[in-house]
C-alpha cells in the first residue's frame, strides 16, 4: 500500500510532490505496463478536474491504447490522427485548450475540453543512450550517407534516360549500399542480384561509362568537389526545350 503526501496549495508544490511521488512508485520496477498502470493512477487521484489520465503504446506504427483510469478510450488511433497522434508524429509535447478547435479531434469523451499529450521515448532514455545523443550519433550519420548515394548518383543533368552516374570505388560503403554505387549497371541489369553487379561492371565497363555520361573514382572525390560547390543545374522538364 501506498499513502503519498501531496500538496494543493500551490501548482508549483503539487508537481513536486507529484514528482517525487512518481519517482518513489517507480523505483526498481522494469516492468513498463505496470509502471504505467501506476502512473495513471496517480495522476488520476491527485490532479483535479481530470476525466482521463492514461498511456497511448506505439506497436507496429500505430498508438494501441494501454493502462489508463477513466471513460473507456479509442483502442487504436493512427499517427498523425489527432491530438494523440500529433504528438506522435511530431515527438512534441501537445498543450490544447479547447479540443473542438483542434483539427481532426478524435472524441473519445464529449465531456473532453482540453488535451495534454506527451511523447516518452522511453527505451532511449532508459539505456542512458538519450534521444539527442541517438540523433547526433546515429540518425545523422545514417541520413547522410543515405543522402550521399542519393546525390552522387542521381543527376538531373546527365545525358540519356538512365541519369545515373557511377562510383568506381567505394570501400566499405559498396557493402554497406549493396553495391548500388554501380548505379549505371544497376540500371542496365536491375535483375542482377547485388553481389554480381561488380562484375557485371568489369565485363561492360567501356559500355556502362559511356552510357552513364559521368564517373566518380571513389565518394571521397565526391565529397572534395561537391562539399561547398553546386551538384549539378537542376532544370524543371517542362523547361528544358526553351
Amino acid at each position: 500500500m501506498y499513502d503519498f503526501t501531496i500538496s494543493a496549495e500551490s501548482k508549483a508544490e503539487l508537481y513536486r510532490d507529484l514528482q517525487s511521488a512518481l519517482d518513489a512508485l517507480t523505483a526498481g520496477e522494469p516492468d513498463a505496463i505496470a509502471n504505467m498502470a501506476n502512473v495513471a493512477a496517480l495522476i488520476w487521484q491527485y490532479l483535479p478536474d481530470l476525466n482521463w489520465a492514461g498511456f497511448y503504446r506505439l506497436i507496429e506504427g500505430e498508438l494501441v491504447v494501454g493502462p489508463f483510469l477513466g471513460k473507456p478510450a479509442c483502442i487504436r488511433i493512427a499517427i498523425g490522427d489527432g491530438v494523440c497522434g500529433t504528438a506522435a508524429a511530431t515527438l512534441q509535447t501537445q498543450l490544447v485548450e479547447d479540443v473542438h478547435a483542434f483539427p481532426g479531434h478524435i472524441a473519445c469523451d464529449v465531456a473532453s475540453a482540453s488535451e495534454l499529450v506527451v511523447p516518452i521515448v522511453a527505451w532511449l532514455e532508459w539505456t542512458g543512450f538519450g534521444l539527442a545523443r541517438y540523433a547526433l550519433l546515429v540518425v545523422y550519420p545514417g541520413l547522410s550517407l543515405t543522402l550521399l548515394r542519393s546525390f552522387a548518383e542521381h543527376r538531373a543533368d546527365l545525358p540519356g534516360p538512365s541519369r545515373a552516374a557511377t562510383v568506381e570505388r567505394a570501400g566499405p560503403l559498396g557493402l554497406l549500399y549493396l553495391n548500388n554505387h554501380l548505379h549505371t549497371a544497376h540500371h542496365d541489369r536491375p535483375d542482377l542480384a547485388w553481389y554480381r553487379l561488380p562484375a557485371h561492371q568489369r565485363h561492360h565497363h567501356a559500355r556502362l561509362s559511356a552510357q552513364a555520361g559521368r564517373g566518380y573514382r571513389s565518394y571521397g572525390e565526391i565529397v572534395r568537389r561537391f562539399a561547398l560547390a553546386p551538384h549539378d543545374a537542376l532544370i524543371h522538364p517542362g523547361r528544358q526545350d526553351r
